[in-house]
């Protein structure tokens, strides 16, 4: 999927509103020398349009009221960025993907989706299901391939690291549980010269929709990527999935790995974040 990404410009569809990282994913592609903005469209209450900047000019990016709107007819997104609130995730992401059934993937933005809710979408778009989507989330800052697709806040928001991920390519994956520390992850293996060739907060729920098992795969897949950062957190079956994979020799690139807190065992498992 990654290598299939690298060679079009992926295009977004947002659901809900947060000008920040919104403009954020504009800034990133204005430095990547896109030629257009990847957001077609948000989907949003009150208003018709948004106003933001593309470089130093403003412009009007097209708000419609839902997904169903006629002027989406001819749209064709690859992925949702979903920035709505835990309730309405899995509503939205059905709805996103009956509509546009060729997309990639999606980002959702919320923490606390219900585990009834998040189990679905896992059997609908997870690695089981017929046709997987790479999905980030719930509760994270999305995906990133540097110079080709900002999906959510990661990377952060503001600032010259935008532009810096915009241009510079490398040959680094980072898979992360956390938010706020695959940024940090981000800009160490830049700082290091090696450079990010894919960056994912794959979701600090209980049940993220797409595994670390299933990025790591990805990477595996990506002839871009020579090697892993991968962060994980205490609790959970994921670490031991990565190491049965490990063994059966489906993932054979380098991975550096860092688990997360501790604590004293009283025979009872337990899930943090």
């Amino acid at each position: 999927m990654m290598e299939t990404l690298r060679h079009r410009s992926p295009r977004i569809l947002v659901a809900g509103s947060h000008d920040k990282i919104i403009q954020s994913i504009l800034d990133f592609d204005f430095a990547s020398g896109k030629e257009a903005p990847s957001v077609i469209a948000c989907i949003s209450a009150g208003r018709k349009s948004l106003k933001l900047f593309w470089g130093d000019s403003e412009i009007l990016l097209p708000v419609v009221a839902s997904i169903d709107d006629e002027s989406l007819h001819d749209a064709a997104p690859d992925f949702l960025l979903n920035i709505t609130s835990a309730r309405g995730a899995k509503a939205s992401l059905e709805k996103f993907f009956a509509r546009f059934p060729t997309a990639l993937g999606a980002h959702i933005f919320a923490e606390n989706v219900a585990e009834r809710d998040a189990l679905s979408l896992i059997t609908s778009y997870g690695q089981s299901s017929g046709t997987p989507r790479l999905i980030a989330g719930p509760s994270g800052v999305g995906l990133c391939i540097p110079g080709i697709l900002k999906l959510g806040a990661i990377g952060g928001v503001s600032g010259e690291r935008l532009a810096q991920l915009g241009t510079t390519r490398g040959e680094v994956a980072i898979v992360c549980s956390s938010g706020g520390m695959v940024n940090e992850l981000m800009y160490q293996v830049v700082a290091g010269g090696a450079g990010v060739s894919f960056a994912v907060a794959y979701g600090g729920d209980r049940f993220p929709i797409t595994s670390p098992l299933e990025w790591l795969q990805e990477a595996e897949l990506d002839p871009a990527t020579k090697a892993t950062v991968y962060f994980g957190e205490l609790g959970g079956q994921d670490e031991y999935d990565l190491i049965a994979a490990i063994k059966r020799q489906e993932l054979t690139k380098p991975i550096y790995a860092y688990i997360a807190g501790r604590y004293v065992s009283t025979g009872t498992p337990i899930q943090f974040g």
